[in-house]
């Protein structure tokens, strides 16, 4: 079995993107989606800035 290590990303490696970054409202498609924090049972609330939906979602 060969041996394998870990190194750090290249300088030029761009840097990660969080889940917010590319979340969408399901219900108007807009990307202004707020989020609170997390509860006791590990979801998180989730709303949207432009239709006002919201909900726990376990992420």
């Amino acid at each position: 079995m060969s041996e394998t290590t870990c190194s750090p990303p290249p300088d030029s490696a761009p840097a990660p993107q969080s889940i917010y970054a590319w979340l969408s409202c399901p219900a108007c498609g807009s990307r202004e989606v707020l989020r609170g924090p997390r509860a006791a049972d590990g979801t998180v609330e989730i709303s949207c800035k432009d239709c006002g939906l919201t909900g726990q979602y376990g992420l």
